[in-house]
């Protein structure tokens, strides 16, 4: 598979198209074939090394955290998500994956949801850093619950949208 790589951290000069092996799905894990890829400033970050305290860098490195497209195969165990199915998800670089910026992306069972018909892929990439970056800010480290009242600065943007929303 082609895909946009890093061998050292950097400014934009470090990005490289390059042809790398396409990954295997193992168990539990979805193979995702690529749409589209949402674009974050984490992904710029990640590319210049900011973010090496919180995974590991195995060059040649994949950027890129959100990808929406069509599970193309499936590992073993893996029940709730079908080939053909229309999905979105975050990249697994948390746990030591690649990236979404290339033909192909792995993800866990457990982060791929499928995409609502009506919603395109387009659409769909730009969701995932934002609602897991809404949700933790409010409920797993800000403690929200039922009943709490909370102030959301910058409520209009992709981040905000999402925590006015779910502090409702």
């Amino acid at each position: 598979m082609y895909a946009m790589i890093i061998e050292e951290t950097g400014g934009a000069e470090v990005f490289r198209y390059a042809e790398v092996d396409t990954p295997e799905p193992g168990p539990a894990q979805v193979l995702v074939r690529v749409a589209r890829a949402g674009v974050n400033p984490a992904d710029w970050k990640n590319r210049q090394g900011h973010l090496a305290q919180f995974r590991p860098y195995v060059f040649p490195y994949i950027i890129g955290f959100d990808a929406a497209g069509v599970v193309a195969a499936v590992g073993e165990g893996v029940t709730g998500i079908s080939v053909g199915d229309r999905v979105v998800t975050p990249t697994n670089h948390g746990q030591g994956g690649q990236g979404s910026y290339a033909e192909y992306t792995l993800a866990n069972e457990d982060r791929v949801a499928r995409i609502p018909q009506g919603l395109s892929f387009s659409q769909a990439a730009a969701l995932p850093v934002a609602a897991l970056t809404a949700w933790q800010g409010l409920f797993d480290r800000g403690g929200l619950e039922a009943g709490q009242c909370a102030l959301i600065h910058g409520g209009s943007g992709g981040v905000g949208t999402f925590a006015v929303q779910f502090a409702r």
